[in-house]
């Protein structure tokens, strides 16, 4: 099985693309603090990324990876915690949600 490594620190990690947790939660305190989380109408709470506004759930999960969902297990898109998010494929997802 292939590995893969934290963007940032290169720490190994669960999926291709993605950040490690003490990455995901720097990188969120230092949003938070220059004022760039922000909601827009749907339930998913969103953050700017340079120029690119994503779901603040994908950072949480650590995925940059446009190909890979994240799943609330709770079904919760106000819920992001970490514990609370699975990173899956396209066709994992559409099973979940599908079966």
């Amino acid at each position: 099985m292939r590995k893969h490594f934290c963007s940032k620190c290169h720490l190994e990690v669960p999926v291709s693309g993605g950040y490690c947790r003490k990455c995901a939660n720097e990188y969120m305190r230092k949003v938070r603090k220059q004022g760039k989380f922000r909601h827009d109408s749907s339930e998913y709470k969103k953050v700017r990324v340079g120029k690119k506004v994503i779901g603040k759930h994908r950072v949480v999960a650590g995925v940059t990876n446009p190909k890979l969902y994240v799943h609330h297990k709770d079904h919760d898109p106000g819920n992001n915690d970490f514990e609370n998010l699975e990173v899956l494929k396209p066709t994992e997802h559409y099973a979940v949600h599908h079966s």
